[in-house]
């Protein structure tokens, strides 16, 4: 991030040199210079990942010249300053997208010897809630993940026909909400599953959304709109956490639903006898800061798993927030697990055994595990043609359907059933 800023602060140096210099008193400049200074001011938000606010920055500054808030003589040049600066961040933001959402250790999920369930085979949702899982298990095939997404969906419904659902599956249940933020806390035996709806059409969900400045705590940083959605929420989970005398607790959502989870799960480990015992969330926006993240990871441990269904354009925005954990991302039918490298304690294990103090301290790759890596890479994005020749695009570009449940029903069911389950 310093050397980004350095690079901010260079461009915009250069080109104050350039503008308004005593060599070129009529503020000329070239097309030459202009190329040059915006190449810089790329560079410098690619490094720094603060697109998000130079992107905003950049709107407003226009909105204003629009709106005639401005100089008449300077109304020009900030717009074109404007226009530049949210070019530049949504070329970064672009860019982005054709990452991964995750950077950490890459595994491919090589199912050479698993066997989907027989179709008989079925359990009730208290069943799986108490299953024994883990997000370091050798196959991302839990039962429970589906539970988790219908209840997401279930979340989407109005509360007359969401309460018929969850009683028909056999929940207790109650509302949750707070302006445009809306849940549920589902309780079933001695366990609790709080579920929180993602983003509708509401401009309300659609703002809270766009507010990624900061809050600071006494453990790091959080998205403040994502965090404010849910605090709205807090009181109420707590008073229906201890009316069903709640053992454990889940946690889910989708998109905004899956970013006020990760909120939730914060503020209830500040709550003194609550075990949450799994957090699942489908499609995802990043929502804190690298030092929260680590708090977080160093509580839940391998209890949360978010999924990625494929090029899930959701998943990448909102920076300079980052995720943590471990994704399981079905990109065209390969299942790709990441995991974080920093340790729960903090400790980076190498592959010796040997455990060293340095949090930031990375394992080196051997020339065999690089090319294993590069030869995955490949194949990932290796061309794939259909039985006339045609070649099929699919995965090669960000998609909004991606986002879609049913795109991620489909991709559950892949994981757990392989293939799509009946709902």
């Amino acid at each position: 991030m310093v050397i980004g800023s350095l690079f901010l602060l260079l461009a915009v140096y250069v080109a104050y040199l350039k503008t308004f210099d005593g060599a070129d008193k009529k503020g000329h400049f070239d097309l030459l210079y202009g190329i040059f200074v915006f190449g810089l001011f790329v560079v410098g938000l690619w490094l720094t990942r603060l697109s998000p606010f130079f992107g905003l920055f950049g709107a407003v500054v226009v909105s204003l010249t629009f709106a005639k808030f401005v100089p008449r003589s300077k109304e020009t040049f900030l717009r074109y300053v404007g226009i530049a600066v949210f070019l530049a961040a949504s070329i970064v933001l672009g860019t982005r997208q054709f990452l991964s959402p995750y950077s950490g250790e890459i595994r491919r999920e090589e199912r050479t010897d698993w066997q989907p369930p027989t179709p008989d085979k079925t359990f009730t949702p208290i069943e799986l809630l108490q299953k024994q899982w883990s997000s370091s298990d050798k196959y991302a095939d839990w039962p429970v993940s589906k539970l988790m997404l219908d209840l997401c969906r279930i979340s989407y419904l109005d509360p007359v026909d969401a309460g018929e659902s969850l009683k028909r599956i056999g929940f207790e249940w109650e509302t949750i909400s707070d302006g445009s933020m809306n849940g549920y806390v589902a309780s079933i035996d001695d366990t609790v599953v709080v579920v929180f709806r993602g983003t509708e059409d509401g401009i309300g969900d659609l703002l809270q959304d766009m507010q990624f400045f900061k809050r600071t705590n006494d453990h790091g940083s959080i998205h403040g709109g994502f965090d404010r959605g849910y605090l709205g929420m807090h009181a109420q989970v707590e008073k229906l956490l201890k009316r069903f005398k709640s053992k454990r607790v889940w946690l889910t959502g989708h998109s905004l639903g899956g970013a006020l989870a990760i909120a939730c799960a914060y503020h209830l480990l500040q709550v003194d006898g609550i075990e949450i015992a799994g957090v699942m969330t489908y499609g995802q926006p990043m929502v804190v800061r690298q030092k929260l993240a680590d708090f977080l990871q160093s509580k839940l441990k391998d209890r949360y798993v978010f999924f990625v269904n494929d090029m899930d354009p959701i998943v990448k925005i909102v920076e300079p927030y980052v995720h943590f954990g471990q994704m399981v991302q079905d990109k065209d039918g390969v299942v790709f697990r990441v995991n974080s490298r920093r340790k729960p304690d903090g400790e980076t294990r190498l592959k010796d055994g040997k455990v060293s103090s340095n949090a930031n301290e990375l394992e080196s790759m051997t020339d065999q595990s690089l090319d294993k890596l590069i030869f995955r890479i490949e194949e990932s994005n290796r061309p794939k043609f259909n039985e006339k020749g045609e070649p099929i695009v699919e995965g090669y570009f960000p998609d909004i359907y991606d986002h879609y449940l049913d795109s991620y029903d489909a991709m559950i069911g892949r994981l757990v059933h392989g293939g799509v389950v009946a709902r």
